[in-house]
């Protein structure tokens, strides 16, 4: 397989990098977009600690945005207001070592992502 191919890099549409020592990590397909209401989730990634999520917007909303374990205690929740266009929101999740299965829900949609060591 050829993971580089995958990647932006590489030409594929994966952001990731290959080049950290011991990094271990699941491709499980591609995130679809997601439409709800006005707002589209584009993606969603962690690194060094911080989920990522990256939005669009036709107009000007505020938009819940919680994360929650895999045991589903919510670890970060609050409202993100946003104008109209592209936004990447970043929500730090206060873990030196985020290892773990994480749920992104934004506007009544929930995400699944993982991030393993």
């Amino acid at each position: 397989m050829d993971v580089n191919g995958l990647l932006v890099q590489g030409g594929g549409n994966i952001c990731a990098a290959l080049d950290v020592p011991g990094a271990v990590f699941n491709v499980s397909g591609v995130m679809p977009r997601v439409q709800n209401d006005h707002m589209i989730v584009e993606g969603i990634w962690i690194n060094d600690g911080e989920i990522f999520i990256q939005t669009f917007s036709d107009v000007r909303l505020d938009a819940p945005i919680q994360i929650a374990d895999v045991n589903g205690i919510i670890m970060h929740a609050r409202m993100h207001r946003m104008d109209a266009g592209f936004h990447t929101i970043t929500v730090p999740l206060g873990l030196e070592s985020p290892s773990g299965i994480y749920f992104v829900r934004v506007n009544n949609e929930t995400h699944k992502i993982a991030k393993t060591w």
